[in-house]
């Protein structure tokens, strides 16, 4: 079950895992270390809505991958929470959504977080072309 959890995970949000072992053109990843109160609260809104629909995600049956996805993509008013924190946090840092590029803060009950906010931006199109 654990499994099945992170691949719908991965599904949903992409890889910051597979970011940070490289770029896309075989460079190096930049990493963005947050510090700033008002910045990792502009990340942490994204980290939240990703963990509302990563717990959506737990609910869709174990199917194919594609199944999974789209089932993933159908939790429509979560999904605009994300895309909502996400254009919000894009808007005011552009600089966290460039190419091979991660966020990371430190949370203290959770550690640090990692985001790839091109991942997001994948997977946010790829929801919506599942929904047109």
């Amino acid at each position: 079950m654990k499994s099945t959890r992170f691949i719908v995970f991965l599904i949903l949000i992409g890889s910051a895992a597979l970011a940070l072992a490289s770029g896309t053109d075989g460079k190096p990843v930049r990493n963005i270390e947050l510090t700033e109160t008002r910045d990792i609260a502009d990340a942490a809104a994204v980290n939240t809505a990703i963990s509302v629909l990563f717990k959506d995600a737990e609910s869709c049956p174990a199917a194919p991958l594609e199944d999974r996805q789209a089932c993933g993509c159908s939790f429509k008013d979560d999904l605009k929470k994300l895309k909502s924190a996400y254009d919000a946090a894009v808007a005011k840092h552009p600089g966290w959504n460039e190419v091979d590029t991660v966020v990371a803060y430190r949370n203290a009950a959770k550690g640090t977080v990692i985001l790839s906010f091109p991942g997001i931006e994948r997977q946010l199109n790829a929801c919506a072309q599942h929904q047109q």
